[in-house]
């Protein structure tokens, strides 16, 4: 395994920023509402520390976000030379149940997709 720093500066995102979908993604509280992300640094720090521990990042998320029926072994394993990554590995989930069934009790009254 190859230890790897990855970091993206900000002026390469100029079209991202110009276009003003990441002001309009940060005003729709989309997944990054749940970090409280206000601004770009705030964004490039947050995707830094998913960079640097994958594991723990997405573990958190992915605990405190969503109903298991059986808890992973492990968060990522991966082999980079032969492009093999694998993603909570022997984990069970219901994707009904943590997009719709768990949202009835406090929203069950909303339109839950509209086409």
């Amino acid at each position: 395994m190859h230890n790897v720093k990855i970091v993206c500066p900000i002026n390469q995102f100029k079209y991202f920023i110009h276009s003003n979908r990441f002001n309009t993604f940060i005003k729709n509280k989309g997944v990054m509402s749940y970090y409280k992300i206000d601004n770009f640094e705030q964004y490039f720090k947050h995707y830094n520390k998913s960079i640097r521990e994958p594991r723990k990042f997405w573990g958190k998320i992915a605990e405190e976000n969503f109903t298991w029926y059986q808890q992973w072994d492990k968060v990522v394993d991966f082999d980079m030379e032969n492009a093999d990554i694998k993603w909570f590995t022997e984990a069970k989930v219901n994707i009904v149940k943590n997009c719709i069934d768990r949202h009835l009790a406090k929203r069950g009254e909303k339109t839950a997709i509209i086409f």
